[in-house]
């Protein structure tokens, strides 16, 4: 739950605080429209910092966290960055038992989800916190997985370096395909669409480009938060995490 809380902090900071100008930022502000800009950004950023540090929670904010919380502009990417933390945050009030299903990896969070985490004071989350059965964690972390490494299959076939593959004499369309069928039948995902994964209605190898890395960074971020949970960074730090497939 607390890295619950610091996931969205970041969140609503990189989505309020003004984007630039920041050196390799093609993003182009006038100086008036900085200072108005960042004015506003620090009545909202302050807060979250100030209510991290009253929780008790700032020790375990991370440096680069703690960077962007106290910074008045950030990077287009960090606020990209940022904006995907709503998938990582709802995957943990999932595992607290906040919120009944995921929704499906061909669907983004319902942005209102988030709300949950700011409707009872800090301290009252925390104690009211509780996991599911680590049986039903493992089972998504495993969905997630799946759905990781569906997407990073199709970049590698994208850039030509999955051309010949093969394990034991199966090529990857076959390996793709076998994995559909099997672990859709063993409640993991939905039934398969022409041998391939189905997303959006269609076989997940027919998705756009743009609806691929939406996809994509659905199923990357996912799979970040359900293996924090499990135990997978090394470290125990967030940025640590491990998402191999």
């Amino acid at each position: 739950m607390k890295r619950a809380l610091i996931l969205d902090a970041i969140l609503v900071t990189g989505m309020t605080t003004p984007v630039g100008p920041v050196i390799g930022d093609s993003t182009s502000w006038t100086l008036q429209k900085n200072l108005g800009a960042w004015k506003t950004s620090d009545e909202a950023f302050t807060p979250m910092v100030k209510n991290l540090k009253a929780s008790g929670l700032w020790p375990r904010v991370e440096e680069d966290e703690q960077k962007l919380l106290m910074s008045n502009r950030v990077s287009k990417r960090q606020q990209i960055n940022a904006s995907w933390l709503g998938e990582a945050t709802t995957c943990l009030l999932w595992a607290l038992r906040m919120i009944p299903e995921l929704p499906s990896y061909d669907e983004e969070i319902d942005p209102t989800l988030a709300l949950l985490i700011r409707s009872k004071s800090i301290p009252e989350l925390i104690r009211q916190a509780r996991l599911r059965p680590r049986r039903e964690i493992l089972k998504q972390r495993q969905i997630a997985e799946l759905w990781h490494w569906r997407a990073r299959t199709r970049r590698l076939q994208e850039q030509g370096r999955l051309d010949d593959e093969s394990v034991a004499g199966t090529k990857i369309e076959q390996i793709i395909e076998r994995a559909a069928t099997r672990y859709a039948r063993f409640g993991r995902l939905p039934d398969a669409i022409a041998g391939d994964f189905p997303a959006l209605g269609k076989p997940y190898r027919d998705l756009s480009s743009d609806e691929f890395a939406i996809l994509s960074s659905i199923a990357q971020e996912r799979h970040r938060a359900l293996n924090w949970v499990c135990g997978e960074s090394p470290t125990g730090r967030w940025e640590d995490t491990r998402t191999d497939t």
